[in-house]
């Protein structure tokens, strides 16, 4: 071995893992402390096959996101306290790609989305603003500065509900509370307004 090189690899056993023999005093590897071979081997003995844990996993998921129930062995009042915490988050990554949406709505709009949300995987925070203003909308109950919002957003993408949005490549043209919208080359226009991007 040449002053400098790494020290040879064993292959099996503890020695090549540090913390179990072989290089424990090499300056070089973080000091890690010991794990009795008793401990690892009681850990692992009690631990489920991965199938479980990914099962386990799969339903831990699902009821943060609303999708399913609490599984068993977990504590209702917490998982609950997790899922009204990723809403929260939910609802301000949304309120970044739609701040008119969030205005409009002042205190009202994170226990609506919130209430609109608990059932729905994310998509996304672009397309859970537009599916929720849009259905808002439908109802009548989105505020006019949301509604121009979304109505810019419709004029620049083209967005189904159930694909990712493209942008739109030839012009548009909306009417809003009887002021004409028009989308050219990806920006909107309006009379009075500076072109929105």
């Amino acid at each position: 071995m040449t002053p400098g090189s790494d020290p040879p690899v064993a292959l099996g056993g503890s020695a090549a893992v540090p913390g179990f023999g072989a290089y424990d005093n090499d300056p070089r590897l973080p000091n890690t402390p010991e794990m009795p071979h008793s401990v690892a081997n009681s850990a692992f003995s009690a631990a489920r096959p991965a199938s479980g844990y990914s099962r386990a996993q799969a339903d831990l998921v699902a009821a943060l996101t609303g999708t399913g129930p609490i599984p068993p062995g977990f504590d209702a009042v917490r998982v609950d306290a997790a899922r009204q915490a990723l809403l929260r988050k939910r609802a301000g990554e949304v309120a970044k790609q739609w701040p008119l949406l969030r205005a409009s709505m002042r205190d009202g709009f994170e226990p609506e989305f919130a209430s609109w949300a608990k059932n729905r995987p994310t998509v996304g925070s672009f397309r859970d603003g537009w599916d929720f203003a849009a259905e808002l909308a439908d109802r009548s109950a989105l505020p006019g500065r949301a509604l121009a919002e979304l109505t810019e957003r419709q004029l620049v993408w083209r967005y189904d509900g159930t694909g990712a949005p493209a942008r739109r490549r030839l012009p548009r043209l909306a009417v809003l509370g009887g002021r004409v919208m028009i989308q050219i080359g990806g920006r909107v226009r309006m009379p009075g307004r500076r072109p929105v991007r």
